[in-house]
């Protein structure tokens, strides 16, 4: 999609919809839409006066263009009250203004810039908004829609209505860009069947990430290089497979060497039948998003290619199928981690876990990393807790805590934290190895938490379960059904900040 950021001044040479923002407590239009050609301004108050229209966050109103301007449909967009003006209402109403003229065939779109003052970071989250709430992924459908879902919107043009300063707000909507489409990414990953996202596809969208920048290497280790390193769970987890398993690393350099980095970590399981421990046969088609964290992982390092972070960041992604075989992990076997610790399995469906202790152990080795934060499609606790609502987010470190949740609280994509005591670690333990991969009943979310706080050392660490949030079963605002792409955009907005 092509974006620009014009001044009040191109209003004149609109064609196709425009979307105007209007605040509740507003009793009359925005004064600047008396510089709209052909007396549309007069159009539009009679149709606001006829429907009254009250500027209701989300509520539209869709007002024909006059028959001899370019502009084929203006949308009122209800923007609600200015109290509770935020990026994340920004974001909703942009993409409810999108879902709006979806029926409509229109190739251009330009919008007022919502609120009442010139905003970089509501510009910003207008463009994610509208960007990702005309996300689809219909690649495998062999005849394509004949309707009018198949205009694809080719420009949207923000009108800074304000004043003439246009510079901070193209910044902000190139960064509104470079967000979405790490989200995309990460999207259209979690969509692929995992026939096509295996292990060696992941890593070869690392190395396509790698290749579009100069400060971003990739290393591949493979099973044999995995084995040599003596990762046992997450080898044991792999064994299970045909598909070679692949630890994929990434490293982004954008200070000196001598900065320690931050690093990343996604859980990437391609596919998870729950191995030995058979999962329920409904909705398991699900569980080819159980790559969702190293998606996440991915469609960040898709943004830093764009963007001048001076930071060191790096990803480590440990990728593998969980399936059953005669050559699968078995409940009540031991499996010896990278870091030398050990631990019983109880479930084989708890995998995830043992796949982050490796990647986790090596991380902290091999690049002794300032934090390091976790990512991973979980536990089904989470989501009894939270719903599809929030991430939930357990640390060891106050001060990565408060800026994660703050960065979430930016981008819309919330965190909501849990304790870790010590009844949760208690629960870990185990009668034949130094923990258990499963705590039994309750907490089930926390205890997993307490297995990897094993591998971390003092290193300030976060994990984020985002197994409620990285799929949806129906659409929200600008997430439609599916794959949401969360984490992306809220450590982009942490690794910026």
């Amino acid at each position: 999609m092509k974006l620009s950021v014009r001044t009040k001044s191109a209003l004149s040479a609109v064609e196709g919809a425009l979307i105007i923002g209007v605040f509740e407590e507003d009793k009359n239009l925005p004064g600047w839409i008396k510089s709209l050609p052909d007396k549309v301004d007069l159009l539009l108050k009679n149709a606001v006066k006829e429907d009254d229209y009250k500027g209701k966050f989300g509520h539209t109103l869709l007002v024909r263009g006059s028959a001899n301007s370019k502009i084929r449909k203006i949308l009122l967009i209800g923007l609600g009250k200015r109290d509770d003006w935020s990026e994340e209402q920004a974001r909703k109403a942009a993409g409810k203004s999108r879902t709006a003229l979806k029926s409509f065939r229109i190739r251009k779109v330009a919008s007022s810039l919502f609120g009442w003052e010139v905003d970089p970071s509501i510009a910003k989250a207008q463009v994610e908004g509208f960007i990702l709430s005309g996300y689809t992924f219909n690649k495998y459908k062999s005849k394509k829609a004949e309707n009018n879902e198949s205009i694809e919107i080719g420009s949207l043009e923000i009108i800074n209505v304000f004043g003439e300063n246009v510079a901070p707000l193209k910044r902000a909507v190139k960064l509104g860009r470079v967000f979405s489409d790490g989200a995309i990414l990460a999207r259209d990953l979690q969509a692929e069947p995992g026939n096509t996202a295996t292990p060696t596809y992941l890593a070869a969208q690392a190395r396509k990430i790698a290749s579009a920048s100069p400060r971003i290497k990739v290393k591949i280790l493979d099973k044999t290089k995995i084995k040599k390193l003596k990762m046992g769970a997450f080898i044991g987890v792999s064994n299970g497979s045909q598909e070679p398993p692949k630890l994929i690393v990434l490293e982004y350099r954008g200070t000196s060497p001598k900065h320690k980095p931050i690093a990343l970590v996604g859980k990437g399981i391609t596919f998870d039948s729950g191995g030995i421990s058979l999962k329920p046969g409904a909705a398991m088609e699900e569980m080819k998003y159980d790559m969702s964290g190293a998606a996440a992982v991915l469609g960040v390092f898709k943004a830093l290619s764009e963007l001048d972070l001076k930071e060191n960041i790096v990803g480590v992604i440990p990728a593998t199928e969980n399936l059953p075989s005669g050559t699968a992990l078995k409940p009540g076997d031991i499996v010896k981690t990278y870091s030398g610790k050990t631990i019983e399995i109880i479930n084989t469906d708890a995998e995830g876990r043992l796949v982050l202790a490796d990647a986790l152990s090596y991380t902290i080795k091999n690049y002794k990393p300032s934090r390091i934060i976790d990512l991973a499609t979980l536990t089904g606790s989470v989501v009894v807790a939270l719903s599809t609502h929030a991430t939930g987010i357990i640390s060891n470190d106050a001060d990565l805590t408060k800026k994660l949740i703050a960065a979430g609280e930016t981008t819309g994509e919330r965190l909501w934290e849990l304790p870790l005591w010590d009844p949760f670690r208690d629960q870990i333990k185990s009668d034949f190895a130094d923990m258990k991969n499963i705590g039994g009943k309750g907490g089930g979310t926390i205890t997993a938490a307490a297995l990897l706080e094993n591998f971390v050392e003092d290193t300030p660490w976060a994990h984020l379960d985002i197994a409620g949030t990285a799929y949806l079963s129906g659409s929200l605002d600008y997430s439609p059904k599916g794959p949401t792409g969360v984490g992306v955009r809220l450590l982009l907005e942490y690794l910026s900040g």
